[in-house]
Order: C-alpha cells, then structure tokens, then sequence
C-alpha cells in the first residue's frame, strides 16, 4: 500500500460480503495512519461521527484482511499529493 491508495476492511462477525457487516473505506496517508470515519466514541461508533487519521491497526480494528481498491488509470483525478 502507498500514499493516497483506497483501502477497505470488512467490518462484521460474517464473511466479507455477507449481510452480517459492512466495508469500511478509508485513504493511506503513506506514514502509517489513515483517514476514515472514525465515529464519536471511536471505530465501533456508526452515528454523528468525524473523519479521522488514526494509525493503520485502528483502521484495520479486527479485519483479517485489506484491500486496495484499484482504478483504470483514465479514472484517476488527484495524485497522492493533491
């Protein structure tokens, strides 16, 4: 993973794609943290929440895995700088 990449984890007690969660997106500042939803009482929280940096193992709370999302080139609109 590198600056400005799309990351997502699944957060739920099912299966990735399954009814029983949800996928959360968040952007990779490239120094080990990320930006996403961070709720009010933290990750757990899913009402009048913030946006966050947090480091990357609170982002990623109990997923097993991560995902990149990737783009075709032509779809791509900012540099990791912008």
């Amino acid at each position: 993973m590198v600056k400005g990449d799309h990351l997502m984890v699944w957060r739920g007690s099912g299966e990735e794609d399954s009814l029983e969660g949800f996928w959360h997106h968040g952007i990779d500042c490239g120094d080990g943290t990320v930006v996403h939803y961070v709720g009010i009482d933290g990750v757990k929280s899913m009402s009048q929440g913030r946006i966050g940096r947090t480091p990357f193992a609170e982002f990623q709370f109990t997923s097993e895995r991560v995902h990149t999302v990737k783009y075709r080139p032509e779809t791509v609109r900012f540099t990791p700088e912008q």
